[in-house]
C-alpha cells in the first residue's frame, strides 16, 4: 500500500567544487493515520455536540429514540443499529437501520427477565457486548453479526448496534455511543418529571375546584338560616327588655360574626379560584383605615384595649378596591384585638 514520507535534506559543496547532497526519509504513515482519525474522532465529538445540544426541546420519548438513532446512522459507523425503550416487562424495538447491502431486520421484542443482551443491560445499567454468536436480537438467516453490543439508557430503554466482520467494537465509539445513551437518559428523565408536574397540577387545580365549589354550596346552606336568625335576633333585640334584650344582642352579634367568617371563606375561595374581580377607583388609604377602625373601636373600649392610628402627611393615594382593603384591615384588627391583653394597645 501507499506510505507517506518526510524528507528532509541539506547540501553543501565540497572542497573540489563538487556539490554534496544529504537526506533524511522518515517513515510518517502512522503518525498520518493518527491524525487522521483524531481528525475523525473530533468531527464525530462536534456532530455528536451538535445533535445532542438539541435533545433537550424534544416533547415525547418516542422523538428521543428517533434522534438518537438518526445519531448512530449519521455520526457513528455500525453495521447494524436499533433502538429500543422499555414497556410492559419487554424491550420494544422500533427503530432499526443497516449499512451499505445489509438487509434491515427490526429485532424482536426482549422479555426484561430473559438472558437477552438488551434485558441484561437494562437491569444491570451497564454495556453487554455479545461476541461470537448470532445475538437473539437479530434473529435471522440472513444477518450473522459477529459482535452486537447494548448500551442502556437508564431504565427507559437500550441502544443495540451490531458488528459483521469485527469481533471487537472502536472503543472510542463505543464509549461515544455510552454518552448519546446517558444524555437521552438525563433528557427523558426531565419528560418524565415534567410529566409528573403537569399531572400534580391538573390534579391541585380540580382539588382546588373542588374546594371552592363545596365551600361556596356549604357557605350558602349556612347563610340561608343564618340570616333569618339575624333578623329575628335583630328584631328581638328592640322589642324585648332588660334583661332578655341582651341575650338577643348577643345572639345577634354572633350571627352577624359568623356571616363575615362565611364572607371571608367565600372571598378566599375566590381569590384561590382566581374569579375575584377588584372593583378598583382612586381612593385614600388613610380614609378606608378610619372607616373601619370607627367599627372596632366599640370592642376595643369593652376590651379596656386602646386603639389608634397613625397616618401619613399627606395620605397615600392609590387606585384601590376599598372594601377589598377594607378586608384587610378589618382581619388585621379583629387578629390584633383579639391576641391582645387587657389593658393593651393596638
Amino acid at each position: 500500500g501507499t506510505r507517506d514520507f518526510r524528507l528532509q535534506a541539506a547540501g553543501r559543496t565540497s572542497e573540489n567544487g563538487a556539490t554534496e547532497l544529504y537526506a533524511i526519509y522518515t517513515d510518517i504513515t502512522e503518525r498520518k493515520e493518527w491524525e487522521e482519525r483524531l481528525r475523525g474522532r473530533h468531527r464525530k465529538i462536534e456532530s455528536l455536540y451538535a445533535v445532542t445540544s438539541h435533545l433537550p426541546a424534544v416533547e415525547r420519548p418516542e422523538f428521543v429514540f428517533e434522534r438518537v438513532h438518526d445519531v448512530l446512522q449519521d455520526v457513528l459507523d455500525y453495521a447494524l443499529t436499533a433502538t429500543g425503550f422499555a414497556e410492559d416487562d419487554r424491550i420494544l424495538f422500533e427503530n432499526a437501520a443497516a449499512k451499505g447491502d445489509i438487509p434491515t431486520v427490526t429485532p424482536s421484542p426482549a422479555p426484561m427477565t430473559s438472558d437477552h443482551g438488551a434485558a441484561r443491560a437494562l437491569r444491570t445499567g451497564e454495556t453487554v457486548i455479545v461476541d461470537h454468536e448470532l445475538d437473539p436480537s437479530w434473529e435471522t438467516s440472513e444477518v450473522s453479526l459477529d459482535a452486537t453490543a447494548h448500551i442502556p439508557v437508564s431504565e427507559h430503554g437500550v441502544i443495540t448496534i451490531g458488528q459483521i466482520g469485527d469481533t471487537t467494537f472502536d472503543s472510542f465509539d463505543l464509549r461515544l455511543t455510552e454518552i448519546l445513551g446517558t444524555y437521552a437518559a438525563v433528557v427523558l428523565d426531565q419528560l418524565e418529571r415534567e410529566k409528573e408536574l403537569r399531572t400534580a397540577k391538573e390534579e391541585a387545580e380540580d382539588a382546588s375546584a373542588l374546594k371552592s365549589a363545596m365551600l361556596a354550596n356549604i357557605s350558602h346552606e349556612i347563610r340561608t338560616p343564618l340570616t333569618a336568625i339575624n333578623g329575628f335576633s335583630e328584631v328581638l333585640t328592640e322589642e324585648l327588655e332588660p334583661p332578655h334584650d341582651d341575650l338577643a344582642e348577643r345572639v345577634h352579634d354572633g350571627g352577624k360574626r359568623l356571616l363575615s367568617t362565611i364572607d371571608s371563606v367565600l372571598q378566599l375561595s375566590r381569590l384561590e379560584a382566581g374569579t375575584h374581580e377588584l372593583d378598583t377607583e382612586r381612593c385614600a388609604l388613610d380614609r378606608i383605615v378610619k372607616g373601619t377602625l370607627s367599627e372596632w373601636r366599640e370592642r376595643a373600649t369593652n376590651q379596656s384595649i386602646s386603639l389608634d392610628i397613625d397616618v401619613s402627611d399627606p395620605p397615600v393615594v392609590g387606585v384601590l378596591d376599598a372594601e377589598f382593603v377594607g378586608d384587610i384591615a378589618e382581619n388585621l384588627l379583629d387578629n390584633a384585638i383579639k391576641f391582645t391583653p387587657s389593658g393593651g394597645e393596638v
